[in-house]
């Protein structure tokens, strides 16, 4: 399948899709990494240059092991960012339209170029926001208003990391709220382990209690669960 997944942070993709691509029902042409810029591990804040560049480093080699490709777009993460910064109540409780933070403007010119230059990938992933994390619900807005889910095939990524405490109910809710009708589908997988064993090279933002939380949404699920327009999330999960 040629296909995209536009990943919040390092980690995300993996955390959220690591099933999928482990076992190569998704295999895609990049995972475009896009809030890169970055001081915060899972330990507490350092310096930015260091942080960004060993997070990149755990991603790289995360992805090398699946024989992945991988982008990096160096936007500020909601930690760095005027009004958020270092506050994780300012960036995980959206009272707010995401689209009016200040980095919306050149990040939808971003991901609309990165459209223009993918034009044959027909197969695109992004985040449901689930757990209101701003940098979340920004790419999948982006998503909806950049008319890319009326020219291809977009899918939406529960958000692993972030869903533990999230019932399907508030789930529903969110798909409410978006202008698109959206279908759930589960792809179920039994190598649970091997995508624990990838997440632990991610040792900056990962720690055994998140290792913890992503086994549970596993047994939850009994896989990965994203969300499309009904046809093509039925048909692409055959």
């Amino acid at each position: 399948m040629n296909s995209i997944i536009i990943s919040p942070h390092c980690d995300d993709a993996l955390l959220s899709l690591g099933g999928l691509l482990i076992n190569k029902v998704l295999v895609p042409e990049v995972v475009v990494n896009v809030f890169t810029k970055t001081n915060w591990t899972i330990s507490g804040n350092g310096e930015v240059d260091k942080i960004t560049d060993l997070r990149i480093k755990e991603d790289l080699q995360s992805f090398a092991s699946l024989e992945i490709s991988t982008k990096y777009l160096g936007f500020m993460d909601a930690s760095l960012r005027k009004g958020c910064e270092n506050k994780s109540s300012k960036y995980m409780e959206i009272t707010h339209e995401p689209m009016i933070d200040p980095i919306c403007g050149k990040l939808f010119d971003v991901i609309k170029n990165l459209i223009k230059k993918y034009k044959n990938v027909e197969n695109w992933f992004f985040p449901l926001g689930v757990g209101g994390h701003i940098d979340h619900c920004i790419l999948r807005d982006i998503a909806i208003k950049s008319e890319l889910t009326n020219l291809k095939y977009v899918y939406f990524y529960e958000d692993v990391g972030y869903d533990d405490t999230e019932s399907d109910e508030k789930i529903q809710t969110i798909i409410k709220t978006l202008p698109l009708h959206l279908t759930p589908k589960t792809y179920k997988y039994q190598n649970i382990d091997k995508k624990l064993n990838i997440l632990e090279n991610y040792a900056s933002q990962i720690n055994k209690s998140l290792l913890a939380q992503v086994r549970r949404t596993y047994k939850k699920r009994g896989g990965e669960r994203i969300w499309g327009k009904p046809g093509n999330v039925i048909n692409f999960l055959q």
